[in-house]
């Protein structure tokens, strides 16, 4: 039996090594494997090494010369992975290789990639093959690089497209809403959370959510959401924002809008959903999405459903913040002027802010009586 020093430095395990010229510690290492097996030196087995910059090579793009989203990703992430080599090694032999008389001759050494507390970096096999799929596959589009801060509490789910990352479990970074639905940027924490694969454009249909389920988007869960905006929303229009209430207010939003992709059957709550997604959005200043989300609370809206009077508000509230079209403020107002007693606190203080918020010229239409030939 070996003791738990011994087993350590014999063990092979995938080290996370750093080289800022791939190509040439590629020939190195297959130098030291041809040496290695000249001099058959014992206990020492060949290198089984992984260099994704000499891997995947830089793309062209098609024959006509137009790159792709593909195409364009995976010189991204060929770049992004330029200086990182994976060593399936034992600890001695990685020391030899750090210490050997060739990486210390060179301008830029092979050296380890460690983590914030100053520890080797090694992953799992089953990250290894992970990682190993997705440059050779390259069938999602996804970046590699830090990941992402200021996100407030992970929202978790389960992949379930098939590929590469089916059954892994990440977290949603971005949500996108488009014509063709909600795009998701994921994000795969790497090398113990040092890096973070990205994957974009997923569909719902692609995840399986896990911390959160529509239940819990109940009565608290918009009370403390539609009081925050309002703060938010404050700040903005009597121009009270600091340095410090600023960036509070972006995590929150970000983190808010989040959860933008859960869907809510039951429709008195998924309207007063969208509107509070639709004042989230704007504030974000996320056009794309603000233009899908007008046209859900709008239809919504016209909808045969009798929503009470303060559900009423939010949405018509919600659709003047976003367009500033007057009719929407004024049709807000009544709701709360005829049904005083069901107005919350925060939704008197939001009509109060609305109040303040200049809205937009109507266009006057030309008769054609009017117009000249």
């Amino acid at each position: 039996m070996l003791n738990s020093q011994g087993s350590i430095n014999e063990s092979l395990q995938w080290y996370v090594m750093l080289n800022p010229h791939p190509q040439l510690l590629d020939f190195q290492l297959q130098r030291e494997n041809i040496r290695q097996h000249a001099q058959r030196e014992a206990g020492l087995p060949l290198l089984e090494y992984f260099i994704p910059y000499c891997f995947l090579k830089h793309q062209s793009g098609n024959t006509n010369g137009n790159k792709t989203d593909i195409v364009e990703n995976a010189n991204n992430l060929r770049q992004d992975f330029h200086d990182f080599v994976f060593i399936h090694s034992t600890k001695r032999q990685i020391d030899q290789l750090v210490e050997s008389e060739w990486n210390k001759s060179m301008r830029s050494r092979l050296r380890y990639y460690r983590d914030r507390c100053g520890r080797d970096v090694i992953i799992s096999d089953e990250e290894m093959n992970t990682l190993i799929s997705v440059f050779s596959e390259l069938r999602l589009r996804f970046s590699f690089g830090l990941p992402v801060q200021d996100l407030g509490p992970d929202v978790k789910v389960q992949i379930r497209k098939e590929g590469s990352f089916q059954g892994q479990t990440a977290r949603i970074i971005e949500v996108k809403h488009t014509a063709n639905g909600i795009s998701l940027k994921l994000g795969i924490p790497m090398f113990n959370g040092m890096k973070e694969l990205k994957l974009s454009g997923l569909t719902l249909e692609d995840i399986q959510a896990e911390d959160i389920t529509t239940d819990i988007i109940g009565t608290l869960y918009f009370q403390d959401k539609e009081k925050a905006l309002t703060d938010i929303l404050e700040h903005r229009v009597k121009h009270t924002e600091t340095d410090e209430t600023r960036h509070q207010d972006n995590t929150m939003l970000n983190n808010t809008f989040l959860y933008s992709y859960v869907t809510i059957n039951d429709p008195l709550l998924s309207a007063r959903f969208h509107a509070l997604m639709l004042i989230c959005a704007t504030l974000r200043f996320d056009r794309e999405s603000v233009k899908i989300l007008i046209q859900r609370v709008k239809t919504q809206l016209e909808s045969d459903t009798a929503f009470p009077p303060e559900t009423l508000a939010w949405l018509n509230f919600s659709l003047y913040i976003s367009t500033r079209d007057a009719d929407y403020r004024t049709a807000g107002k009544q709701c709360i002027q005829q049904h005083p007693n069901t107005a919350s606190s925060t939704l008197r203080r939001l009509m109060s802010l609305v109040c303040l918020m200049r809205s937009k010229r109507k266009r006057k239409k030309l008769h054609s009586s009017n117009i000249q030939h």
